[in-house]
């Protein structure tokens, strides 16, 4: 694998994390889905914003289907090698979103 690869901010990428699409619905603690792009050029679509008792989150794209029993499971379709990776992308992801609905952060 490449180590000195070039990032995205080098050959014109933006440096934030920008949100769009966004689709509100509430049932739960789902608010909404939406779509995020990275500073790399990567784009997650559905992902999704959930709140309850004052915590925010950000939920991953995920694959659903049914078990054989009927209930519905749902299949993780990206994941982070680390929590703090995950905290990281959560806290970025969650400013990008106050951006898009124009809400202070």
């Amino acid at each position: 694998m490449q180590q000195n690869a070039t990032p995205a901010v080098a050959t014109g990428g933006h440096r934030e994390f920008i949100a769009s699409d966004w689709k509100p619905l509430e049932k739960n603690t789902l608010r909404g889905f939406f779509t995020i792009i990275l500073p790399s050029g990567m784009r997650l679509r559905e992902c999704s914003l959930h709140a309850r008792d004052g915590s925010r989150w950000i939920g991953l794209p995920t694959k659903t289907w049914t078990k054989r029993d009927g209930s519905t499971a749902h299949t993780p379709l990206v994941d982070f090698v680390s929590d703090d990776a995950l905290d990281r992308f959560g806290v970025l992801a969650l400013a990008a979103i106050d951006k898009l609905l124009g809400r202070s952060q």
